[in-house]
């Protein structure tokens, strides 16, 4: 008997965030690539397609971040290159995870002319005491087919370690493998990719201003075109 779908969902889920934690630990094959707005960007040219990480921090209790950054339809509150985010299916809550599925559209990446969509298995876990994640790995789902006019991406890992830090705090790692799809060139991908990381900035603007609301068109301009220099 083939699996359920949603143990399909915790399954996929469990393993991408798994696999986060091990590419936040690892030291190995680890270049700097640049620091900016108090983001510091690696990249990992294993492959053609590279890999993403970055480190920052935010001044806001643990918690207050985790809430922040987990909430589907609100991402496009705060990151101005997601134009629309919608929860899927809730799959369950087991202890300290919860699973969903999710969907989201991205807009305003350099070398994007088509909106690109992705449907992920989601997981928001604490993985140790004063550590959670929220990771993400594309899935199939009878609830969210590929949208005419959209091109589908693929996300191999996508999310957040967030730890709890001595000042009150929450140090904040991104970690990303992801690709747009479509007939757009590796290297122009690997150009852009990199811009994901600043969403540890648009976080920490998000949560300082008391969580304040979608990006106006304007804004959402400006900052697309202020990470793509």
């Amino acid at each position: 008997m083939p699996p359920s779908p949603q143990f399909d969902v915790r399954s996929t889920a469990d393993a991408v965030a798994a696999d986060l934690c091990a590419l936040v630990a690892e030291q190995d094959g680890w270049e700097p690539y640049k620091t900016r707005r108090g983001v510091r960007i690696e990249r990992c040219r294993a492959a053609a397609l590279h890999r993403w990480r970055a480190f920052g921090s935010i001044d806001a209790p643990l918690l207050t971040v985790v809430e922040a950054a987990s909430k589907v339809a609100s991402r496009p509150d705060w990151d101005p290159m997601c134009a629309e985010g919608r929860l899927v299916e809730e799959a369950g809550t087991v202890e300290s995870a919860s699973y969903s599925v999710a969907w989201w559209v991205f807009k305003g990446v350099m070398g994007l002319v088509n909106a690109r969509d992705m449907c992920v298995a989601m997981t928001v876990k604490e993985v140790r005491p004063g550590v959670w994640v929220t990771a993400s790995r594309s899935i199939e789902h009878p609830a969210c087919p590929e949208v005419p006019g959209n091109v589908r991406g693929r996300c191999d890992i996508a999310g957040l370690q967030l730890r709890a830090n001595k000042a009150g705090g929450t140090d904040v790692t991104y970690v990303a493998a992801v690709d747009p799809k479509g007939w757009l060139p590796k290297v122009l991908v690997n150009l852009g990719a990199g811009k994901g990381a600043f969403c540890i900035d648009f976080l920490r603007s998000y949560v300082a201003t008391g969580q304040r609301g979608r990006w106006s068109a304007a804004e959402a301009e400006t900052h697309a075109a202020d990470e793509c220099m």
